[in-house]
């Protein structure tokens, strides 16, 4: 999981370097790759693999790609950090995703509320940002968490 995931996030920096675009064939094939592999990876390479392939520009994701790093994500909440709550979800926004998993959903935002006291602003920007983009409405619990941070001094 690890390796596929270093390859993704070297393309789209090479991407961004040399502004051209990737072998589309080449980024299908590593998605399909780190679907089977997606339980492998570690909570932050979730939301770091789905950033570089919004970050290449990718607008259709492979949808078992898409069902299993949300599984992953769901399996491994627990573990998440703000950053990572936030990256891994304005990646799904930007990856053009509508409807996601509402368990998974579910579950990132309890843990979103868990740790809201960590949060940085910029998280917070970004993950509401990224529930507006997909027309997700948050939980009361997480807007009453995002009001509680901005009340701090």
């Amino acid at each position: 999981a690890r390796v596929v995931g270093n390859v993704v996030h070297a393309m789209s920096k090479l991407q961004a370097n040399l502004r051209q675009g990737v072998d589309a064939e080449l980024v299908g094939e590593l998605q399909a790759r780190a679907a089977a592999v997606a339980g492998d990876f570690e909570p932050k390479h979730v939301s770091n693999f789905l950033w570089s392939l919004s970050r290449m520009g990718v607008k259709q994701p492979d949808a078992h790609l898409l069902e299993a790093m949300q599984n992953r994500a769901k399996q491994a909440a627990g573990e998440l950090k703000p950053q990572d709550i936030a990256v891994f979800m304005l990646a799904l926004a930007r990856l053009g995703v509508k409807n996601p998993d509402a368990g998974m959903m579910e579950v990132i935002q309890s843990r979103a509320i868990k740790t809201a006291f960590d949060f940085k602003p910029l998280d917070f920007k970004n993950l509401q940002q990224a529930l507006s983009k997909m027309s997700i409405t948050p939980d009361a619990g997480l807007v009453a968490a995002m009001q509680g941070q901005a009340r701090k001094p």
